[in-house]
């Protein structure tokens, strides 16, 4: 016993519940692909990719099942039908680009639409192909159902129900049908691609290639020792050799390589994918490698997987399911359900599209029509059926046709036999669409002819036996012929003895090309397809202009004599020919052009060509075909051309209309006036090229060379290029030409009298003018106005910054004093009257910073500079700062910190959040105060939440002006908080926001960007006191405020410090060379003379090496003065200065 033989127990079977189960997930699966696919349009990158894929709904059930069962009784390395692909693909790609442009241009919606379109919009021919589509698709469709239900009963191990309630086949119809529902588009357009769909199949296509190589590899190196042993092993088979021995002749294989080259190109499923749902024609090019390329994977291991089941499973075992029983025989459910999922989803993929092409076609083609019959007004009163809804209930109708075709006619033939059936039906439209695309001579009549007599051999040899065979006729005609003719009989039609595929495909193609030839050669075509034909094969009627029309005299006269008239044609003889001719010579260049347009002038300049031509000796249809089409097209050319000069010669313009050959066909009389022309000039036929000379002759276009300048003017015209210009006349009118191309070739121009309207314009330009020049004055006179205000305004804002500078001055001298007094008193009634008065004059030292602040910003002089800056080490400030506050207010502050990054400028947000957690402190009695930090997608809400008083709607907007509180009077602020937060967010670029319900709290927020950048972290300094003595410093102190000056060396005194007080920098220079050596030089900035503190240490530095710390302040409040310092080297404080912090840097300097 073989390895193999020995993996072979006792077959186990699946339960139902987890088929359905698997099935249920799997469409839920594939649902949910096709909604992402909505999304996937001609640009994705996955388009090219998802398109070839979906073009692998030509391998069906039958790819898994029936393939095998072809590959194992024929000995076929490759199924043929794939081989037709390859070709067709490979070799033929130029007829499908010609088929994707056509359908691409004509919008077609099904293969059926684009026979009929080939052949001028014929319905017969629609008619014709959707039947003959709708017999060999519900085959098809009984051929997945048949594979689906049979590996169903397979797996779970029962018979096929014999009732048709207890048939699987019955509830795999159900269930397809309403997954076909669910793809299906509400909109009524056809031809409006359905990505989602697509990705869906390519979806589905994926999985059933790695379903099948996962079984191959599984049975090729889990069950055997891969695959030469298999071959050697079936080479010494009896069981392989008896089933080998039905195989059919090598030429059978070349008959299913034409059916499947056929159906490529054919099938209603492939033809809509390929041509229908294709969003953009490069697609092709990516197509035309990766689904040969599919092809070929899925095909690769058919015959080695056919061999190894027909060697485990016997002789007699049901060879379309070897893919699915070998996995069952070796106890591996895993691989089994595998199969079936990939044969379900092969089955699924093909029966949603088809069900879904034939509802299109069967709606378009033939019940739309049907209902749609009625006039409009009827058609509103009935209330008819919407389109969607019709193609829903064709698609139902299809489905359930299927199902009777598997039921009562399809089941014991086996699955290549139902799919041969059908390709052999489908091939009968390949040669009406292949020969109608290279040939303009196949017409209507021979497509249908070719149609109807294929699809009757097709039914005869085919169809017949398989119906005789269900019992529903009987059979002893099969074998004997009707009428008791043998060599009539289906089975073996005149005495060839090969299997009834073959035979059923041979004979009808054979007949339905006769046909189509033949007919096509001895009927008639319509000028209505003729003409249709050549726009769809883009063939030019005037494709061979260049060559020289050999007519004789008498070959013009009767021409013309045809189609206008005896007279007419007597008058061009008279007119033409001067001396006497021959009537067989060639006629001379005027009598041909004469010809034209007389001809011209009846029939049109298109026909009048295709008459010239066939007259001639080079004539691509006889001149009696010819002269039929164009009595057919005469009678409507005139009556149109009548309609449309009645319609012109009663417009006001001037309107000339000329060919695609340049002549004139049609004018009006305004025309006529406008130039004057002469009664013999304008008439149909005549060169245009004649009227622009006659033009340049008399003087009304400038030209020195007349021949160039008609030459130019009609190489334009020939370029079909819209012009529209004015020109003005001899006697002062002014005339506007517009000219447009029409779409058979050929020009339209109207003339326009504009005369009134210049005169008009040129008024209303001379009066912009003059409002011009006023505007112009205006705008000058608001402009030294507005210089005045910002002169004025830039003036009152240096005032009070400078008056708000030498304020500060004398209270911070008064601050000093009053810091001193506080501290040498002893009695309790002086100590709290200093403390008042250190209070007020704190907040009179507030109210003037926050102006000078508010001057600042609105002068312009603060600019924001954006760096990244931590969230957190910016807030733990200011939330440390604020807690102090918070408890000597009996209030609770929570800070939630955040480690996010902001891009900003750290001293202006800071600012802002002081100024908003402040005002929230002031204004809330009792409660809470929230510090803390909201994402909000890219950017962060810095927020201070309190349970205050809250604002009113009204005065929401009114506290960020200057000097505006709410309406809790009580509370000590100056109104100025706000306003200044607001300002500096807006130069920040934070936008400011509120939200407050009055009696419950506010919320004021500030909208600042996260970055990711790399954060600076400005390590914490160390703020404990360091105690240290003063003893024996000696400081040299420099003011030109003698105030302040001396409430500074007041202070300094107090803490047993030397104290050197001058007011002159000459002052500190004669100090020094008295020998006075300091610890430590505290500079005021600003001194008389436009003299700074820094220039002055820096010289002290330079003459006397004076190298001790150097301590710069400032009541100016500029940033520039700041970095002045700080780049010296020297630090820096803001007056007023603040006993406190003087102590510590004294502290830190002097130790």
């Amino acid at each position: 016993m073989t390895a193999p033989e020995l993996m072979m127990l006792n077959g186990s079977s699946i339960g139902l519940g987890t088929i359905a189960a698997l099935s249920l997930v799997y469409l839920l699966i594939l649902f949910s692909v096709g909604r992402f696919g909505r999304r996937i349009n001609s640009k994705h990158p996955l388009a090219p990719w998802v398109f070839s894929f979906a073009l692998s709904i030509y391998c069906t059930s039958w790819a898994f099942y029936g393939v095998t069962a072809q590959a194992a009784v024929n000995g076929w390395w490759m199924p043929p039908t794939y081989i037709g692909s390859f070709i067709l693909f490979w070799f033929g790609f130029k007829l499908i680009a010609r088929i994707a442009i056509a359908c691409r241009r004509y919008r077609i919606t099904s293969v059926a639409d684009f026979i009929a379109t080939r052949f001028g919009h014929s319905r017969s021919l629609a008619v014709i192909t959707t039947l003959i589509l709708l017999m060999s698709t519900v085959p098809y469709i009984a051929l997945q159902l048949h594979a689906v239900s049979t590996s169903i009963n397979t797996l779970v191990g029962s018979a096929p129900g014999l009732a048709w309630y207890s048939d699987t086949g019955l509830y795999v119809s159900l269930w397809m049908a309403v997954f076909a529902l669910l793809f299906v588009s509400k909109s009524a357009k056809a031809h409006q691609p359905n990505p989602g769909l697509m990705t869906a199949i390519a979806f589905e296509s994926l999985v059933k290639l790695l379903a099948l190589l996962a079984i191959g590899a599984f049975v090729f190196w889990g069950m055997y020792d891969g695959i030469g042993q298999i071959f050697q092993l079936a080479a010494l088979s009896p069981a392989v050799q008896q089933v080998q021995q039905q195989a059919l002749p090598a030429h059978t294989y070349w008959l299913h390589v034409l059916l499947g080259f056929a159906a490529t190109l054919c099938l209603p499923r492939q033809f809509h994918v390929t041509f229908v749902e294709n969003q953009h024609l490069g697609h092709l090019r990516s197509a035309r490698w990766i689904f040969p390329l599919y092809l070929l994977l899925m095909g690769m291991f058919t015959l080695p997987l056919a061999l190894a089941g027909v060697m485990l499973l016997g002789s007699n075992a049901n060879i379309d399911l070897v893919v699915l029983q070998l996995p069952l025989a070796a106890q591996r459910t895993d691989i089994a359900l595998l199969a079936y999922l990939g044969g379900f989803s092969a089955a699924t993929s093909m029966v949603v599209v088809a069900t879904v092409v034939l509802g299109i076609m069967i709606t378009n083609e033939l019940l739309a029509p049907l209902l749609y019959r009625t006039p409009a007004r009827q058609a509103a009163a009935s209330g008819h059926i919407k389109i969607s809804t019709l193609r829903r209930i064709a698609m139902l109708t299809v489905m359930a046709l299927g199902y009777v075709y598997y039921r009562w006619i399809g089941t014991e033939t086996g699955l290549a036999q139902l799919g041969l059936t059908a390709f052999a039906l489908v091939a009968q439209l390949a040669p009406a669409l292949i020969l109608g695309l290279l040939s303009r001579n196949i017409n209507r009549q021979g497509a249908i002819a070719g149609l109807c007599g294929g699809a009757l051999v097709w039914a005869y040899i085919i169809l017949l036996p398989e119906l005789s065979r269900a019992g529903l006729l009987g059979n002893q005609w099969l074998t004997q012929g009707p009428f008791g003719i043998g060599l009539l009989a289906p089975q073996k039609l005149l005495g060839l003895n090969i299997d009834m595929i073959s035979l059923g495909v041979l004979v009808s193609l054979t007949v339905n090309c006769l046909l189509v030839l033949l007919v096509s050669r001895f009927s008639t075509t319509r000028v209505g397809e003729w003409l249709e034909s050549g726009r769809f094969l883009r063939t030019q009627l005037t494709q061979h202009n260049a060559r020289p029309l050999n007519l004789s005299v008498q070959d013009c006269y009767l021409l013309v004599k045809r189609f206008a008239g005896e007279k007419e044609a007597r008058r061009l003889l008279q007119r033409n020919l001067k001396d006497p001719h021959e009537l067989q010579q060639l006629a001379p260049a005027n009598l041909l052009q004469a010809a034209e347009r007389s001809l011209a002038a009846v029939v049109g300049g298109a026909s009048m060509r295709l008459i010239m031509e066939a007259s001639g000796r080079h004539a691509a249809l006889p001149l009696e075909s010819v002269a039929r089409f164009v009595d057919e097209a005469s009678q409507v050319f005139q009556f149109n051309q009548a309609l449309l000069r009645s319609t012109i010669d009663n417009i006001s313009q001037g309107i000339s209309v000329v060919d695609a050959d340049l002549r004139l066909i049609a004018w009006n009389q305004r025309y006529i006036d406008m130039f004057s022309y002469p009664p013999a000039l304008v008439e149909v036929g005549r060169p245009v090229a004649d009227v622009i000379r006659f033009n340049l002759q008399r003087g009304l276009i400038d030209s020195h060379d007349i021949e160039a300048e008609i030459n130019k003017r009609l190489s334009y015209l020939k370029q079909g290029s819209a012009y529209k210009f004015q020109r003005r006349q001899q006697d002062g009118r002014v005339l506007e030409m517009q000219g447009n191309p029409l779409p058979g070739g050929g020009f339209v121009t109207t003339y326009s009298d504009v005369s009134a309207f210049i005169d008009t314009q040129q008024q209303l330009e001379q009066r912009v003018t003059e409002r011009t020049q006023a505007l112009q004055q205006l705008n000058q006179q608001l402009q030294q106005a507005q210089q005045k205000i910002e002169a004025a305004t830039q003036a009152k804002t240096r005032f009070f910054a400078a008056a708000s500078h030498d304020l500060m001055q004398p209270f911070n001298a008064s601050a000093l004093f009053a810091s001193l007094l506080r501290d040498k008193q002893t009695e309790p009634e002086l100590k709290q009257l200093s403390q008042n008065l250190i209070s007020s004059l704190n907040s009179a030292e507030e109210l003037l910073g926050a102006i000078l602040e508010l001057t600042k910003l609105d002068s312009g002089v603060i600019s924001a500079h954006h760096q990244p800056v931590s969230i957190q080490a910016l807030l733990d400030d200011i939330a440390k700062d604020a807690s102090v506050l918070a408890q000597e207010k009996g209030l609770l502050l929570h800070y939630l910190p955040s480690k996010l990054a902001v891009s900003t400028d750290r001293k202006l947000l800071k600012r802002v959040v002081q100024n908003m957690l402040s005002n929230a402190i002031r204004y809330t009695q009792s409660g809470k105060v929230l510090l803390g930090v909201k994402r909000r997608g890219s950017d962060v809400q810095i927020c201070v939440i309190d349970t205050g008083v809250g604002i009113a709607i009204q005065d929401q907007q009114r506290i960020f002006e200057e000097f505006q509180q709410g309406e809790q009077q009580d509370q000590k602020g100056l109104g100025l908080g706000l306003a200044i937060a607001r300002r500096i967010s807006t130069i920040l670029g934070h936008p400011l926001t509120l939200q407050s319900v009055p009696g419950k709290g506010s919320c004021f927020s500030l909208t600042v960007p996260v970055t990711r950048a790399p954060v600076t972290v400005i390590a914490a300094k160390n703020q404990h006191e360091i105690s240290a003595s003063f003893a024996g410093k000696t400081v040299l102190l420099l003011d030109n405020e003698p105030q302040l000056r001396s409430a500074v060396a007041e202070l300094l005194r107090s803490w047993d410090i030397a104290v050197s007080a001058i007011g002159q920098p000459a002052e500190a220079l004669q100090a020094l060379q008295q020998g006075l050596k300091p610890d430590l030089l505290l500079f005021d900035y600003h001194l008389d003379n436009n003299a700074t503190g820094v220039e002055v240490a820096e010289q002290l530095a330079a003459h006397f090496a004076v190298n001790v710390p150097v301590i710069i302040h400032s009541a100016d409040h500029n940033e520039q003065i700041r970095e002045t310092a700080l780049n010296a080297g020297y630090y820096f404080l803001l007056k007023p200065l603040k006993p406190v912090a003087l102590k510590k840097l004294f502290q830190r300097l002097l130790r």
